[in-house]
């Protein structure tokens, strides 16, 4: 891009500039000094030697003969604004917005204040190593900008945060610049009309696809400190389940790479909910514990915002209910024996003699065999999935997954954990019998949906389990504790 200033020219009788701090896809950013506020006068297209008490400022220039697109032209202005009604001290404040025509063009000019210090992409880039303290208190202050941003109605969304709109002074103070990619999230991203702008190595999926929220920063600002401890661009590294797989390039503390892990989550719902949550978790000493019952083989693991339970087969040959569903598996194989022979021999007198009282004989016959076969089918993999079954709960803010698994082979349950209503315990409706004792359940209440595992574990494990949940759940939505009809449905008698 041609600059159309040099050194020592003026702007406006008022803005002399000194040099060029940088040069984007759009605009070209200067170095100036307002001679106004100060006691240099300046005469114009001279160089202008350093002075102690000239106000430094930075003049972004837009040209749109150089753009020719008006939809820059709209987000340059739109920066404008934006800028003129944010007061945050990491973000250089708004001096002034005007614009010039000549014969030839027309220029529209950004004056902001200059801040003192280099890029973060620029120091990577001039050879500097970041270590994992540094990047977490850049993290925290970033975070900390985000949040007030956020905290705007509607809130603003930044949508383009990467290492080089990220400025650090020589004492180590953070600066978020370059909003000109700010966009209202109610007005365009829930009318499914937001503009694709952005860093395509530091966007996160969904803002791929043209949507924006608070997620897209918080996974914007994790690509960027990827950046800078490993410095590799994102798209360089490799993925895992579409993921980026950053362990095997980084060393770094685990309670970090976790914090990290939920920063990069590709899911907007497996992300911190707020810049204020990722903040409260970026110190927080141990992301991620593993909590045992006496005696028990479940676990129970708190990862973030994540409740993960993993629970095993009982393997108990002399369990009440694996008799009862043994004895069930013998008769339903005996009558499956004795049904099958008598099935083929009543369709073959049916296509030799046809006769309308065996043709009722014959399909009822098959119907029985088909119940038996189910039974047998289902017992059998019943039986199978406590020797080598596993059931895996993971909870969410958002969604929960229940997934039963044997030998390659699974079946997954979804809910909303936001309509998780009580979790208790729960007897089947079938009566217990001399062979199989009535079955107690775990069960999560989500609306008129009922999720019911865990049949084999012992009354003290079930009610642990129901408790963690319960515990996890109201934690997530403190009022769930408080609403009448609500309160008293964690109890477990």
């Amino acid at each position: 891009m041609e600059a159309p200033y040099q050194p020592g020219d003026m702007i406006q009788d008022r803005y002399c500039i000194v040099g060029i701090l940088g040069e984007g896809g759009s605009a070209i950013t200067y170095e100036a000094i307002d001679t106004t506020q100060s006691d240099l006068a300046v005469p114009p297209n001279t160089s202008l030697p350093p002075h102690e008490t000239a106000a430094h400022v930075a003049l972004k220039v837009l040209s749109f003969v150089q753009t020719k697109d008006w939809k820059l032209v709209e987000m340059f202005e739109r920066e404008a604004k934006v800028l003129k009604n944010l007061h945050h001290p990491r973000i250089p404040a708004y001096l002034d917005y005007f614009s010039i025509d000549t014969e030839r063009d027309r220029q529209f000019i950004l004056v902001q204040e200059l801040i003192p210090g280099q890029s973060l992409g620029t120091l990577v880039e001039q050879g500097y190593y970041f270590q994992e303290r540094e990047v977490k208190n850049i993290a925290q202050q970033v975070l900390e900008i985000l949040t007030y941003l956020h905290g705007f109605q509607p809130p603003v969304i930044h949508r383009d945060i990467k290492p080089h709109n990220i400025i650090r002074t020589e004492s180590g103070e953070i600066y978020l610049v370059d909003l000109g990619a700010v966009q209202d999230v109610y007005r365009n991203t829930l009318t499914r009309g937001a503009t694709f702008v952005g860093t395509i190595d530091y966007m996160s999926p969904e803002q791929l696809r043209g949507h924006a929220s608070y997620g897209c920063d918080l996974y914007s600002l994790g690509c960027t400190l990827l950046y800078l401890l490993t410095r590799r661009s994102p798209s360089e590294l490799p993925l895992k389940r579409m993921k980026l797989d950053f362990r095997s390039s980084l060393s770094i503390s685990t309670q970090f790479a976790d914090w990290l892990d939920t920063v990069l989550e590709p899911a907007l719902e497996d992300r911190f909910r707020s810049t204020t949550e990722a903040l409260e978790k970026l110190h927080a000493e141990k992301l991620f514990v593993t909590q045992t019952l006496a005696g028990s083989n479940i676990k129970v693991s708190r990862k973030q915002n994540r409740l993960m339970l993993k629970i095993p087969a009982p393997k108990a040959l002399m369990s009440l209910s694996l008799i009862g569903m043994i004895a069930e598996l013998a008769i339903a194989l005996v009558a499956t024996i004795i049904l099958f022979p008598a099935s083929f021999s009543l369709l073959y007198l049916l296509f030799t003699r046809l006769n309308f009282l065996l043709l009722i004989v014959t399909f009822s016959v098959l119907a029985l065999l088909l119940v038996t076969i189910r039974a047998l089918v289902a017992r059998g993999g019943s039986i199978l999935f406590c020797f080598w079954g596993k059931i895996y709960l993971t909870l969410q803010p958002q969604k929960f997954r229940l997934i039963w698994y044997c030998w390659g082979i699974k079946h997954e349950q979804l809910g909303n954990t936001a309509s998780i209503q009580a979790v208790s315990l729960k007897s089947s409706s079938k009566k217990a019998s001399g062979l199989m004792p009535a079955a107690e359940y775990c069960v999560i209440y989500e609306g008129i949906q009922e999720h019911k595992f865990a049949m084999w574990l012992t009354t003290a494990e079930k009610r642990w389990l129901a408790s963690e949940i319960a515990s996890f759940v109201i934690e997530q939505y403190p009022k769930k504790k408080q609403e009448p009809g609500l309160q008293n449905t964690w109890q477990f008698d």
